[in-house]
């Protein structure tokens, strides 16, 4: 595991993993509950996991292919974004959600902040 973040509620637990995947917990009792794929990439990791403020959302960063990904939590991808353009660097560090979760914020090796408007 690379990364883990408590849902607003404090109900589930996503966890970031090296084998390119998240996964959801119930905290309550430790069960799964579901596998999101998406990041790709020879080299790559979920280097990164947070939760929307409503909880209905989850953002993931990748170690390798440079992208933010968000989600619902029910396991639907709902956007790609670029979260580095660096050719050198290739780690998107931290994400999260504003207080009102309108936007998104990335940090990346490239030493960038990246802001995004959330549908």
């Amino acid at each position: 595991m690379t990364s883990v973040a408590f849902s607003p509620d404090g109900q589930l637990l996503a966890s970031g993993s090296r084998d390119k995947t998240m996964r959801l917990w119930e905290v309550e009792d430790g069960s799964f509950v579901r596998q999101l794929k998406g990041h790709t990439g020879l080299l790559n990791n979920v280097a990164c996991v947070a939760f929307s403020p409503d909880g209905q959302l989850l953002a993931s960063g990748g170690l390798g292919d440079k992208l933010v990904k968000i989600w619902q939590v029910e396991g639907v991808l709902l956007r790609t974004l670029e979260g580095s353009t660096s050719s050198i660097y290739r780690q998107v560090a931290s994400v999260a959600f504003s207080p009102d979760g309108q936007l998104l914020a990335s940090g990346a090796d490239d030493k960038t902040v990246r802001l995004w408007r959330i549908p």
